[in-house]
């Protein structure tokens, strides 16, 4: 009797420990998951605010600028213009980088100016956003990272690619965005932290 009481006791910790830890991971990626889909939206109506702005200027040299390499894309002045305009739109809101590619994937504008005149053509999700117009998401931590503002450290971004269409609603552009959501992320591990505790406590008692 006395081995039997051991055993149970030993497996009803066993599954509340495991039960708690399987509580938090569900929580967690459900929040992870709310966060890229809420991340989207953010994104999608930022780039659709910046492109009001940037597209009916510059549409057609992201149009024409496809046989250009980084050097001359750096040295056009569309370029210092587009920065110039996307630098105080990202003023008060979380958007660290800015990339603007043709169709074909072209980086024909970046906000670090080293990435420009780079290919996408062959990205997964460039290809998605190009072709079909779907955004494409992905979250991802940088220990350094070149923002508007100048090199930051330790942040978690959200990177959309957002299709611009033209007026037969076919994508004639894409905007890729970076967003900042180390805060939030911080959050949700902390929240995750507090649940599995809860959840321990609680089993716990009843054990």
């Amino acid at each position: 009797m006395f081995k039997l009481l051991r055993y149970f006791s030993l497996t009803s910790a066993a599954a509340i420990a495991v039960v708690s830890v399987l509580a938090a991971y569900t929580y967690q990626r459900h929040e992870m998951a709310e966060l890229i889909e809420f991340a989207e939206t953010e994104n999608a109506n930022l780039a659709r605010a910046f492109a009001n702005v940037v597209w009916p200027r510059f549409g057609a040299y992201v149009h024409s600028a496809g046989d250009l390499d980084g050097d001359t894309l750096r040295a056009r002045p569309e370029t210092a213009e587009i920065n110039a305009i996307l630098t105080d739109l990202a003023v008060g809101v979380p958007v660290l980088k800015v990339k603007i590619y043709n169709v074909a994937g072209l980086t024909i504008f970046s906000s670090e100016p080293s990435q420009m005149g780079a290919r996408k053509g062959d990205n997964p999700g460039f290809i998605i956003t190009a072709t079909e117009g779907r955004p494409a998401n992905k979250l991802s931590h940088r220990d350094t990272f070149a923002a508007f503002s100048g090199p930051i450290r330790n942040r978690d971004v959200v990177e959309s690619y957002i299709a611009i269409p033209g007026p037969d609603g076919r994508p004639e552009g894409v905007f890729e965005l970076y967003l900042d959501v180390t805060d939030t992320i911080e959050a949700i591990h902390d929240s995750t932290f507090e649940l599995a505790l809860a959840i321990a406590a609680i089993f716990g008692t009843l054990y």
